[in-house]
């Protein structure tokens, strides 16, 4: 009987926000915080849904560093491969207030070289920001960032780039990837590897991505 009541109370102190019951892995902004927070690193494959919105303001010297460079990062993907991030309709905002800032700023990132078979969709993504200090290469926002990501697939998005600069992506994925059904404003041509299909967007220039080789549809600039 004992065992029996001890085993209730050890079920009773798992925070039910962690795991949905397909055991799909629900983030929000206190999961995010319970875990150090950002950026939230999902470094497992496997299936992982917002239960919420999530907000990051950037910092002076980034959260997240790769080799020598820092950015400022909301949900790190450090897996290979094989994960799928549902918005689930929810939000991830990230703010920056530095007209000085020396680093890129991102929402979702992947540091992997080459990752496969990642897959985002179904909300909204929105980077609000000044001016970056002499944007270029990762020193720039960017949404969602994969660079290199082969058979990854971006669906049903909003992503928007809140900024005066002239510089900043809404997506940067690699080649043989889905882009479709999304909403995409930022200053610069979305950065997509082709060969891809990419169709039935909003944001996208066809006749570009046409002409590098992609199977590409029903798009509006």
């Amino acid at each position: 009987m004992r065992k029996a009541v001890l085993v209730v109370l050890a079920m009773a102190l798992v925070p039910s926000c962690v795991f949905a019951v397909d055991g799909v892995v629900l983030i929000n902004q206190s999961t995010v915080m319970a875990a150090g927070g950002f950026p939230y690193v999902i470094s497992q494959p496997g299936s992982y849904k917002l239960s919420g919105s999530l907000t990051m303001n950037t910092t002076n010297t980034g959260n997240y560093q790769q080799g020598p460079n820092r950015f400022d990062v909301a949900i790190v993907i450090s897996s290979s491969s094989g994960v799928v991030l549902d918005l689930n309709g929810f939000s991830i905002i990230v703010n920056n207030t530095d007209p000085n800032l020396g680093h890129g700023a991102f929402a979702v990132y992947s540091p992997v070289i080459s990752p496969s078979q990642l897959s985002i969709k179904n909300g909204v993504i929105t980077i609000n920001s000044v001016p970056f200090n002499n944007p270029s290469g990762f020193n720039a926002p960017v949404g969602i960032l994969l660079l290199g990501c082969t058979s990854c697939a971006v669906e049903d998005l909003t992503v928007s780039l809140v900024t005066n600069s002239s510089f900043g992506y809404a997506v940067g994925l690699g080649s043989r990837s889905l882009v479709r059904h999304n909403r995409f404003s930022a200053p610069q041509q979305s950065g997509i590897a082709c060969p891809s299909v990419v169709v039935e967007n909003t944001g996208v220039n066809q006749t570009s991505l046409n002409a590098d080789g992609c199977a590409a549809a029903n798009n509006v600039q």
